[in-house]
């Protein structure tokens, strides 16, 4: 009788140690539910906060801008008046330069009021890039003669800001891109488009003598939409067709071009920052690790509108945009403005901010804590990005 009350006893415990474990289970699984619904619905926050706006996107910002160490609140310090059509900036110490109607150099100690010092002729700027004393500046224009378009660029002695001086101007077939300078060299990215061929290209200009520039070096690539260059130590970045083309410019009389990887990919604008290469199609910024020696693209993120300018600062960019739609006769701007990208994760950029730009947001240039934005007739936008 005592061994079967026993047995009974230990059945007891056996069946109490089962309801225990399946107790255990079902809290084991209400903990992991309640977690992957509290993700959906943060999942669900960050979507709601980029399609409607108001509160939540202030909040969302918010928590980004600690991951970042920023607290990003823009605020339009300066809408500063321009002659013509401001389609470039440039900051270089304690001077703003403008390219639109010509160049304007404006002493930015106070931004909120600037001051102008000096002008420059009224060509159409469609480049502009600032080096020491000097200011380089593309422009264009279409020959109806031989059908053609011709481009070129001028080289502005702004030592005295207010009494810039032209001291060359050389000009050359096709289309200019973009141009960017190391030591004593410029290099063009350029395309030229004809009815039986076409090229693009590098073509490097020695400037040792900045009143006679000449061309020691093309690099030419057989291939129609050329695009945007730019240099990142001793190496060029050119983008041609989806192909990304890295140059050794160790020796620029003898570059050539040192790798080449197909991306199928083009794009509008590019960057290289540290060892990261950034590129903007139409709205989407994608990042490439160029540690990596198969270039794959690691992150991006899908912006507003068409991305006409992005500048890079720390871990933060800014890129400028504009949303436009066509009515029978004319492109109407429906939306203009500049977005802040947090960069601290490489593989997962994020977009903290926004704000609203008047007119056409075309280059943008970030300083400190300052961005410049271009932005047509409504001149140039001086946004201060937060809160020192």
């Amino acid at each position: 009788m005592r061994a079967k009350i026993c047995k009974i006893f230990l059945l007891l415990l056996i069946f109490i140690f089962l309801l225990s474990l399946i107790s255990c289970k079902n809290s084991q699984d209400k903990a992991i539910i309640a977690d992957l619904e509290e993700e959906l619905a943060d999942c669900k926050g960050q979507q709601t906060t980029e399609v409607k706006g108001g509160e939540k996107q202030e909040e969302t910002a918010e928590t980004l801008a600690e991951e970042i160490g920023i607290n990003f609140t823009p605020v339009i310090e300066k809408d500063l008046y321009v002659q013509g059509q401001t389609r470039f900036t440039f900051v270089l110490n304690n001077y703003l330069y403008t390219g639109g109607q010509g160049l304007s150099i404006f002493d930015i100690t106070d931004q909120a009021n600037p001051n102008l010092v000096g002008t420059i002729n009224n060509d159409w700027v469609t480049g502009l890039y600032v080096d020491g004393d000097y200011a380089y500046i593309n422009y264009s224009n279409w020959d109806s003669k031989t059908n053609m378009s011709k481009s070129g660029f001028k080289v502005i002695d702004v030592t005295n800001k207010e009494n810039p001086t032209e001291v060359a101007d050389l000009n050359m077939d096709g289309n200019i891109y973009n141009i960017a300078t190391l030591n004593n060299y410029i290099f063009i990215s350029y395309g030229i488009y004809g009815q039986q061929e076409s090229e693009t290209g590098i073509k490097i200009v020695d400037m040792t003598d900045k009143t006679n520039p000449s061309f020691i070096k093309n690099i030419a690539v057989r291939r129609y939409g050329g695009g945007p260059f730019c240099i990142a130590g001793k190496s060029g970045y050119f983008l041609d067709s989806g192909n990304l083309k890295i140059i050794d410019l160790k020796d620029p009389a003898n570059a050539n071009v040192d790798e080449n990887y197909p991306l199928s990919l083009s794009a509008n604008e590019i960057v290289v920052n540290g060892n990261y290469f950034y590129f903007v199609m139409a709205n989407t910024l994608q990042i490439i690790d160029l540690s990596d020696s198969n270039l794959e693209i690691i992150g991006g993120v899908f912006g507003r509108g068409y991305t006409q300018g992005i500048a890079i600062e720390e871990d933060y960019a800014c890129l400028s945009y504009k949303v436009s739609d066509s009515n029978d006769e004319n492109w109407i701007i429906k939306e203009s403005g500049l977005q802040i990208i947090d960069l601290s994760d490489k593989t997962q950029p994020s977009i903290v901010t926004k704000i609203d730009i008047p007119g056409e947001a075309a280059e943008v240039f970030i300083k400190d804590n300052y961005a410049y934005v271009a932005a047509g007739q409504n001149g140039v936008q001086i946004v201060k990005l937060f809160d020192e």
